[in-house]
């Protein structure tokens, strides 16, 4: 027994002995990981073909009516209702918004029922002048037929003199015209209070709210017809040099069938408008409003430019231009080769393609 604790003591330092000294025990070998073999990525091929390149520009605009009339106050004061609303139709002479008006009608008031009064005891004053002058000149008539003596009829004509001025008094009372004028003022102060309807139309848009206070030269409301609608823009220069005006045009929105048009002016130097603004005329059929276009959507305008018809063309693409020279890389069976171009109207779908090629050809891509 003791014979074999000896030997396992040792069979275990000797172990322990290697360990210490860096042996390691031989290991199976790892099976390798194969490396895939990379596959090219086939290029891109393109068939010159024949048909036509157009040029087209596009733009956003808003919806508007071809003719709008602002409406102003001539007074100043907070806006105290609003008697319609957008897309409703007015009569001419119809009031439309009112301001807060409410101490000028007092005032009105009050001054209607002092001139009243005025009147009233101006009418008994000449009533009165009209009486005392005629009496005076009835004891006039009535000395001279007696034949009285001349100091009577003197004193009787002065009576006279004295009953006339009295009258003319009365006939030029300033007061009385003084109190008129005052009531003929509030009487318009009132009555700019009142936004009236100048002609038959539609409302296109209300531009205050209640409370707001509107000054002579404040956009109050715009009256339009909602059947003849235009497109505007406001466009860079970069996009207005490729427009013309009287250049077609296809305006298209979501939710609308899409409405031909063409471009009726456009801003200086390009065209004939000093406000900066593009305008778009709508036509054809149906009408806009019709077509489910309503005011103020937003919409896409394309214009034409320039078409090529009957030329051979290819994408963008397919055409390399470095250090100023244009080729493409036609496939000839299994082999390749450049072949410069001369390219014509180019687009952002498609080149035109002059010369350097034939319809049929293929080319790569990059």
């Amino acid at each position: 027994m003791i014979r074999h604790s000896l030997r396992f003591l040792l069979i275990f330092l000797a172990c322990t002995t290697l360990a210490a000294c860096g042996f390691q025990f031989p290991s199976a070998s790892p099976t390798p990981t194969p490396i895939p073999e990379a596959t090219p990525i086939p290029k891109p091929t393109y068939v010159v073909q024949r048909g036509e390149v157009v040029s087209r520009v596009e733009f956003q605009g808003q919806v508007a009516p071809e003719r709008e009339q602002l409406l102003f106050f001539n007074t100043t004061g907070a806006v105290k209702e609003l008697l319609v609303e957008p897309g409703a139709p007015v009569t001419a002479g119809q009031v439309l918004v009112t301001l807060d008006a409410s101490a000028a009608e007092q005032e009105l008031a009050a001054a209607r029922s002092e001139l009243e009064v005025l009147e009233r005891d101006a009418a008994r004053a000449l009533r009165r002048a009209e009486l005392s002058l005629q009496i005076a000149q009835l004891t006039l008539d009535l000395y001279r037929r007696q034949g009285r003596s001349s100091l009577e009829i003197q004193i009787q004509e002065l009576e006279v003199e004295l009953a006339q001025l009295a009258l003319d008094e009365v006939h030029n009372d300033s007061s009385l015209q003084s109190r008129r004028n005052q009531v003929t003022a509030l009487e318009v102060a009132v009555a700019n209070a009142q936004l009236v309807s100048p002609v038959d139309s539609r409302v296109i848009q209300l531009l205050v709210v209640p409370g707001r206070l509107v000054k002579p030269d404040t956009p109050v409301l715009g009256l339009g017809d909602l059947d003849a609608l235009e497109v505007r823009a406001q466009l860079p220069d970069d996009v207005l040099q490729a427009l013309q005006e009287g250049m077609p045009v296809v305006v298209t929105h979501d939710d609308a069938a899409p409405l031909s048009g063409s471009i009726r002016i456009l801003p200086a130097p390009y065209g004939h408008a000093t406000d900066g603004i593009v305008r778009v005329s709508l036509s054809g059929s149906p009408a806009p409003a019709a077509a489910g276009m309503r005011l103020n959507d937003l919409v896409t305008v394309t214009a034409l430019v320039e078409r090529h018809q009957d030329v051979l063309w290819l994408p963008p693409q397919a055409v390399n231009d470095v250090a100023g020279r244009t080729f493409v890389i036609v496939r000839e069976g299994d082999t390749q080769r450049r072949a410069d171009v001369k390219l014509g109207l180019v687009t952002r779908e498609r080149v035109e393609i002059v010369a350097g090629l034939a319809e049929g050809q293929v080319v790569l891509g990059p």
